[in-house]
């Protein structure tokens, strides 16, 4: 029975089941690799058809792999060619790019914690985190993107402590004046001779 494996530029390769074997002894073929033979319904990894000729390798994703987490069963796809039983490759998930505002929400959360102690310029760092943050984590959620929305709740976090800790750091500030303005006109006042 002839089987297919997918290599590194997601082409078919069609080889025997010895060869596949040795492949996979020498290492050529990663225990992710996806494989297909006549009496499958769909591409899997390797290591889920044939796992024991990776019990001593450890499982590092290469090029043309099934995702780590999961079965490793990818959905079903359809034929290449009329009269072609080989199913075609599945499509490997694009990788959505972080969202720029969801970035600056939390670079100007954290700014906001390490300037707190610089005469206050941490307040509109921080302030500035947490609006990022809102405006971007609201836009991501209402289109249905979620690829970013842990970076923009970061930065609301990092956001909200920074400005709790200004303004904690300003009422201490305010209480110590005031007890000592307090004290200094209960004091008596002591005059020269």
């Amino acid at each position: 029975m002839d089987w297919y494996y997918a290599n590194e530029r997601d082409e078919q390769v069609q080889v025997s089941e010895d060869e596949l074997k040795r492949l996979a002894q020498t290492g050529a073929l990663k225990p992710d690799t996806f494989v297909w033979n006549e009496s499958m319904d769909d591409w899997k990894a390797c290591r889920l058809v044939k796992p024991e000729w990776f019990t001593n390798v450890a499982t590092a994703p290469s090029v043309g792999t099934a995702p780590a987490t999961g079965s490793g069963i990818l959905p079903a796809p359809t034929s290449s060619a009329p009269g072609d039983p080989t199913p075609v490759l599945p499509r490997r998930q694009a990788v959505q790019p972080t969202d720029g505002l969801a970035l600056a929400s939390l670079i100007c959360g954290i700014a906001g914690l390490v300037f707190m102690g610089c005469y206050g310029a941490g307040f509109p760092i921080s302030l500035a985190g947490v609006i990022c943050g809102h405006m971007c984590r609201k836009r991501l959620l209402s289109e249905g993107n979620t690829s970013s929305a842990g970076l923009a709740l970061a930065g609301i976090i990092t956001g909200y402590i920074g400005l709790a800790l200004i303004v904690l750091a300003l009422l201490v500030i305010g209480l110590f004046f005031g007890f000592a303005i307090f004290a200094s006109e209960m004091a008596p006042a002591t005059s020269t001779p």
